[in-house]
C-alpha cells in the first residue's frame, strides 16, 4: 500500500529572502542498493553549494536508516551540515511524496526557473537483453546504475524497496508532473532523470504537456551517474541560461566525465514542445 502522507520529525525549513534564478531539484530514491551513491552524489553537489542565484534542494529516503531529509546543499557542506529536516520513511514510489517535495521547494525557494531531477533506477519504455538478463541487484560487469530484472510490464522509475518494490510508473510520472505543473502555474523548465533508459520517445511523449525539457539516458547508466559538481558550479557561475542552454551543459559534462575513463555512454536533451513533429513522422514513415 501507497504511503500518502509525511510523518514531519524536523523544524521548518528557513524561507528563501527573494527570488532565485533557479532551483534545483533533486528527488534522491536512496531506499535499495543505491544509499551509499546517494551520499557520494551530495557531496559532488557541495562541491558547488546553492548561492543567492541557485538553491540546489533534495530529498533523500534511505534504506540505511529508514529516515527522510530534505536538504539545501551549501558549498563545502553536504549529508551532515546541511539537512534542514527529517522525517519518518517514505515510499519513493507514491506521487504524492514527489509533489510534496517540489511544493517544499517552491514555497520556500522560488525561482525564475526549475529544474527537477529524478534520481534512481529507471526502466523507460524499453529494456534490452542485456538489462532483463541483470538479475535481481542490477549490477552489470561495467557496474550500471540503475538496471534492474524489471517485468515487461513494469516501466517505471524511483524504486522502494522497503515500500514492497513499488515505484513511480510512467502513468504516475505523467499525472504528478502534470499537477507540479499547475502548481507552477507553466512547465517545468527542466527535467532530469539520473537514471537507466528513461529518454526515450515513449516517455516524452507522455510528459509534452508538463515539461519544457527533458535530459537523460536512452540506455543504461554507470554507476556514478552525474557529474554534479560540474554540472552545478556552471549553473552557479551562469544563473541567466535558460534551460536549453543548461540542459546542453549536463549532457557535455555528462560525455566528458566517462570519456576519461573510456565508458561508452549517451545522454541527450530534448525539446518536448517538438515531440509532435516527431510523432508525425514515425507514422508518415510506416504508412
Amino acid at each position: 500500500m501507497k504511503k500518502t502522507g509525511i510523518d514531519r520529525g524536523g523544524g521548518e525549513a528557513q524561507r528563501s529572502s527573494g527570488q532565485a534564478k533557479w532551483t534545483f531539484m533533486v528527488y534522491m530514491a536512496g531506499d535499495n542498493n543505491l544509499d551509499g551513491a546517494a551520499l557520494r552524489d551530495i557531496a559532488e553537489m557541495a562541491k558547488a553549494g546553492s548561492t543567492k542565484d541557485v538553491h540546489i534542494l533534495v530529498q533523500l529516503d534511505r534504506i540505511e536508516d529508514q529516515k527522510t531529509r530534505r536538504f539545501r546543499i551549501t558549498q563545502g557542506g553536504g549529508f551532515k551540515k546541511d539537512c534542514i529536516e527529517s522525517f519518518g520513511d517514505t515510499n519513493t514510489g507514491d506521487p504524492q511524496i514527489l509533489y510534496s517535495f517540489v511544493k517544499w521547494a517552491v514555497d520556500n525557494y522560488p525561482a525564475d526557473r526549475y529544474a527537477l531531477i529524478l534520481w534512481n533506477h529507471g526502466s523507460g519504455w524499453w529494456e534490452d537483453a542485456k538489462s532483463r538478463a541483470a538479475g535481481p541487484a542490477g549490477r552489470q560487469p561495467r557496474r550500471s546504475l540503475f538496471s534492474h530484472d524489471f517485468p515487461p510490464a513494469h516501466r517505471s522509475i524511483c524504486y522502494d524497496d522497503t515500500s514492497g518494490g513499488d515505484a513511480l510508473d510512467n502513468r504516475e510520472l505523467r499525472v504528478v508532473l502534470a499537477g507540479i505543473c499547475t502548481l507552477l502555474g507553466r512547465k517545468i523548465d527542466l527535467l532530469g532523470m539520473d537514471a537507466c533508459l528513461m529518454n526515450m520517445v515513449e516517455v516524452a511523449w507522455q510528459l509534452r504537456d508538463s515539461v519544457s525539457v527533458i535530459v537523460g539516458s536512452e540506455i543504461e547508466e554507470p554507476f556514478d551517474g552525474w557529474p554534479y559538481a560540474e554540472i552545478l558550479s556552471r549553473l552557479a557561475a551562469r544563473p541567466r541560461q535558460d534551460a536549453a542552454t543548461f540542459a546542453r551543459w549536463i549532457v557535455r559534462s555528462y560525455l566528458a566525465s566517462y570519456k576519461v575513463v573510456g565508458e561508452m555512454v549517451t545522454q541527450s536533451a530534448l525539446d518536448a514542445s517538438r515531440i509532435n513533429d516527431v510523432n508525425r513522422h514515425a507514422i508518415m514513415t510506416h504508412l
